[in-house]
C-alpha cells in the first residue's frame, strides 16, 4: 500500500496543500475508489489502493474488448452483469436498456465465447428449471488474454516480413524510410500490447 500523508507546512505553502487535497478529495470521490482516508496513530492519511485501481483498469479494458469483439452493447449487457452475481434476462435487458429480443441474441453470442453463462436453478418446490445469467471472470480474462498473444503473434510475424523486405531495398530508398517508421509503430505496438495490455489480466497483474 502507498501512503501519501499531509504535514505540518509554513504559511506560503497552504495553498499548494488546499489544492492538492482538492485533487486527493477528488480521487477519494471517483467511483473507482482506489483513493481512500485512513485514520491511523499519526492522524489522517490518503492511502492508494493498488487492488482497486488494477480492477478498474480491468474493467475499463475488458469493456473495450468487448466493445472491439462484439458491439457497445453487448459491452454493456457485460458491465451490468458484473455487478450482479445472478441475474434473469429480463431483468438485464432493462437495466442494460435495451429490447429484450437483442439481449438474448448478444447473450447467446458472448456465451458462446465463454464470456458469459446461462446457469439452471432448478425450483425445488414445482421441479421447474429457472436459468439466469451470470459472468465468468476467468474465461473472460482469458479471451482477452488469448486475443492479446494472437495479436501480438501476428505483430512480430508483421515485424518480421517488414524487416526481412527492408533488408532487400537499399538503405537511402525513400521506400526504406517509410519502411522503418513501419517498424518503429510496429515496434511501440508490441512494447504496449506484451508489457501493459497483456500482464494486465495476469495474476498476479504484472504492472
Amino acid at each position: 500500500m502507498i501512503e501519501t500523508r499531509f504535514k505540518a507546512c509554513f504559511p506560503e505553502e497552504v495553498q499548494v496543500t488546499s489544492r492538492l487535497r482538492s485533487y486527493l478529495e477528488y480521487l477519494r470521490n471517483d467511483a473507482a475508489n482506489f483513493v481512500d482516508i485512513r485514520e491511523g496513530p499519526g492522524g489522517s492519511a490518503y492511502v492508494f489502493e493498488a487492488k482497486h485501481a488494477v480492477e478498474d483498469l480491468r474493467r475499463r479494458m475488458t469493456r473495450h474488448f468487448l466493445t472491439v469483439r462484439y458491439d457497445e452493447a453487448s459491452a454493456r449487457l457485460h458491465a451490468v452483469l458484473e455487478m450482479h452475481e445472478l441475474i434473469d434476462q429480463s431483468d438485464l435487458a432493462e437495466r442494460a436498456l435495451m429490447p429484450p429480443k437483442d439481449a438474448r441474441e448478444k447473450l447467446y453470442k458472448m456465451s458462446q465465447d465463454g464470456v458469459v453463462d446461462l446457469v439452471d436453478l432448478a425450483s425445488s418446490a414445482k421441479g421447474e428449471s429457472h436459468y439466469l445469467w451470470r459472468v465468468d471472470r476467468r474465461k473472460t480474462q482469458a479471451a482477452i488474454l488469448d486475443a492479446a498473444r494472437t495479436a501480438l503473434r501476428n505483430l512480430l510475424l508483421r515485424k518480421d516480413h517488414e524487416e526481412k523486405t527492408s533488408a532487400a531495398q537499399a538503405s537511402s530508398s525513400p521506400s526504406q524510410q517509410q519502411r522503418q517508421l513501419r517498424l518503429d509503430r510496429l515496434d511501440k505496438a508490441i512494447e504496449r500490447l506484451h508489457d501493459k495490455e497483456a500482464s494486465l489480466f495476469q495474476d498476479p497483474p504484472t504492472l
